[in-house]
Order: structure tokens, then sequence, then C-alpha cells
């Protein structure tokens, strides 16, 4: 990991929420799903497993988006297996980065923005979007290796 992406995540304060117990899906980390984002990602799995390829959520500021697609990640099928995931800020870059990590371990994220490569064996891409908009940084990415865009 970068000094850039290190600096930007020390910035955040590392906490637990309480264990709540869900229905269809367990997790061992420490991001349990409140109720509401359980059924937010139910909802997204069977619009998915009907055909529904291009969704979208709403959700309020700090209802825990970033929670709910990190849990997603692993479950979402698609012709790709890795994912990438879009931001337009460095904080919100390294919230997903520091996200994606906690909850799903074994995954390799990368990023990709300024001085930062991912690299093309990575699970997941947590991305900028104007490092993206350069035609040099998106063609060293095979479309088809994407099962999804967040």
């Amino acid at each position: 990991m970068n000094r850039l992406v290190s600096r930007v995540l020390s910035k955040y304060t590392r906490f637990s929420l309480p264990r709540l117990q869900f229905q269809n899906i367990r997790f061992s980390h420490s991001f349990p799903l409140r109720d509401y984002q359980q059924k937010a990602i139910d909802l997204i799995l069977e619009s998915s497993n009907s055909g529904v390829k291009r969704q979208a959520i709403e959700m309020a500021t700090g209802s825990g988006k970033t929670v709910v697609f990190s849990h997603l990640i692993p479950l979402l099928k698609g012709k790709g297996t890795k994912t990438l995931v879009l931001e337009h800020t460095q904080e919100l870059i390294a919230q997903s980065y520091d996200k994606i990590t906690r909850i799903n371990p074994d995954l390799r994220v990368g990023i990709e923005m300024a001085e930062s490569r991912a690299r093309l064996n990575d699970d997941v891409i947590v991305a900028s979007v104007q490092s993206l908009a350069t035609n040099k940084r998106f063609t060293k990415f095979n479309p088809d290796d994407f099962k999804t865009i967040i």
C-alpha cells in the first residue's frame, strides 16, 4: 500500500458494530449487517438472479453503502471474476479499499489512482473515475474480466 493510501486510511477511526443476526449469509468479520442492509443485499441478489443487469440502490448518507457492496462482491456472479469499484475522491477510494479488504480478507484488492497502479491479478480494483478516463490506463484492463462494476 503506498504512502498516500496509508495516510488517507489513517484518518478513519476503526470501530466495530455490535454483532447482529441476519437471515441468509454469515460472515466472520467485524462488520455485521443491519436488517436493512441485509434486505438490500437479498433484493440485489434476487434481481441479479432474475436477469437484471443494471441495478441502482439508494441509501442515505451514513447508512453503510460501502459495507453493503463489500459484502456483495463475493456473492455476485457474472462472466468475469473481478470487480471494478469506481469512486470520485481519494477519501472514498480509501474508505472502499479499507472496507473491502477488512470484509473480504481473501481477496486481492488494488487501487488505480494517481501514482497507484492495480495489479492485473487483483480480484477487486478500486479506481478513480479520473484515472480511468485516460485511455492508457483504461485499456490495460480487459472488460471481459469483470463480473460487475460498482
